[in-house]
């Protein structure tokens, strides 16, 4: 007998219950029974003499236990599996708490971004929307924050020292944020999309301390040795693409064709002050 179906002593008769009579006792249309046993929710029926379905009473017992888990929630998937394929109640409730845990987190992310929203400008509300959806899954916003440092940095091997930057520069984003700190993950979003990932090239960008004249992954790793801190070199590496992104935004005729360094000033220190801000609020500080 499987785990949650108890045993039904009542008598459906000779040659057991018709669908109707089942329908009747459980409580159900007879189109949503007839439904779960053409999927094989219900035990193996009979046929009459006429060809009618006849249930026996452990029919009734496995409808009962769809009822009670249906009103928790729980899809006809995952009921199959355990009245089908063995999964026990308490496996069932492992997975459905899981479930909630990652819905209550979205809907947290979900009620801070509407709150952002609501207490912003009225003009200012279009653009501020495009950037919150990008973070109104926070999981998928996390892994998208890392996917784009992973692309901005070379590719390094598990457990390279690398990938404490990536760690500290996409922090996993918490499970109840506040308004800021959902402004801040969507503001991290659009500094790091509006770098373009480097492709070795021959002067690499260097971090305003004389970085050497090798290739890229080469100085991401010279920075990252010389720095004192994993905060430090994130910061170095920011100012270094940051560089290397308004330099190819000049070549493609996108900047003056004179460099300016105020403008250098604005674009790079500007962009690596933002988003140090961002880690530092999604850290729980101000």
């Amino acid at each position: 007998m499987r785990e949650g179906v108890t045993r039904n002593t009542s008598r459906s008769g000779r040659g057991g219950w018709s669908i109707s009579e089942l329908a009747a006792h459980a409580g159900l249309p007879v189109k949503t029974v007839r439904y779960y046993s053409d999927i094989a929710l219900l035990p193996a029926t009979h046929r009459s003499d006429g060809g009618h379905r006849r249930y026996e009473p452990e029919a009734l017992d496995h409808l009962r236990l769809i009822r009670r888990l249906r009103s928790l929630g729980v899809s006809l998937a995952d009921i199959s599996e355990v009245l089908r394929n063995g999964t026990s109640l308490g496996e069932l409730a492992a997975s459905e708490q899981e479930k909630v845990r990652v819905r209550q987190r979205e809907l947290a992310w979900r009620d801070a971004i509407w709150q952002a929203l609501g207490a912003s400008p009225g003009p200012q509300r279009p653009r501020l929307l495009d950037r919150l959806t990008r973070v109104e899954c926070p999981q998928r916003a996390h892994a998208d924050l890392t996917r784009g440092w992973r692309q901005l940095l070379p590719p390094t091997p598990p457990g390279s020292p690398i990938e404490a930057i990536v760690s500290y520069a996409a922090p996993a984003p918490p499970v109840r944020p506040s308004v800021r700190q959902v402004l801040a993950y969507a503001e991290m979003h659009v500094l790091v999309s509006g770098l373009e990932p480097a492709r070795a090239p021959t002067r690499p960008p260097h971090d305003g301390r004389g970085g050497p004249a090798a290739v890229w992954p080469s100085w991401v790793r010279e920075v990252f040795s010389r720095a004192p801190d994993v905060a430090t070199a994130t910061r170095w590496l920011l100012l270094g693409l940051s560089r290397h992104h308004l330099r190819q935004r000049e070549a493609a005729g996108g900047a003056p064709g004179e460099w300016h360094p105020a403008i250098e000033r604005q674009f790079v220190i500007g962009r690596i002050s933002r988003y140090s801000r961002c880690v530092v609020v999604m850290a729980g500080g101000r």
